[in-house]
């Protein structure tokens, strides 16, 4: 069996356990900074079991990896709004679409990831850093709870987890490019 067909499909089943969700959805910071890259990341993993028709067939809507890319870009845009992660909480509707969303990102993500150029890979690389930073400002900002689910301290927590995460993440993407395209 493939390495990553079992990947995919461990991962997925790992969501179904009560406890593994319960760990990463009771804190702001571990739901938003560890579980939706773990579903981004297994959204890639189950690649192996979609039928390769449907990469083909993506392929040819997905000009040089821009709609995955603008697919992606708007998942994560949504989901950082307070209102929506409130939502996941506590409609089970709204927690399916978030596990949705975030698995078939990572699913087009993997997809495209050799068409996208890594001038445009830079590009939303340093989008979602600007996001990430913007959110995280805005949470450390915030003179109240945003998420009505998650506790003050938690928004703070995670404010200061948003704006790392958004540093390290447009040093890595120059780095990136600087290693793809030395000039």
């Amino acid at each position: 069996m493939n390495v990553w067909r079992f990947l995919g499909a461990s991962t997925v089943a790992l969501w179904l356990i009560p406890e593994v969700r319960g760990f990463t959805e009771g804190s702001m910071f571990s739901h938003m900074l560890l579980q939706f890259p773990l579903l981004i990341i297994s959204g890639a993993c189950i690649s192996g079991y979609v039928p390769q028709c449907f990469h083909q067939a993506w392929a040819k809507v997905d000009l040089m990896g821009l709609t995955s890319a603008v697919f992606a870009s708007c998942v994560g845009t949504y989901w950082m709004i307070p209102a929506a992660l409130d939502a996941a909480l506590i409609n089970p509707w709204a927690d399916l679409v978030k596990y949705a969303s975030w698995w078939c990102s990572g699913l087009v993500l993997f997809s495209a990831w050799e068409r996208l150029s890594s001038a445009v890979r830079l590009f939303f690389f340093g989008n979602a850093a600007w996001m990430l930073a913007s959110v995280g400002m805005l949470y450390l900002d915030a003179e109240s709870r945003l998420c009505v689910n998650y506790r003050f301290d938690e928004q703070y927590a995670t404010g200061v987890g948003l704006i790392i995460n958004a540093v390290v993440m447009g040093m890595l993407a120059i780095v990136v490019r600087k290693s793809v395209d030395p000039g």
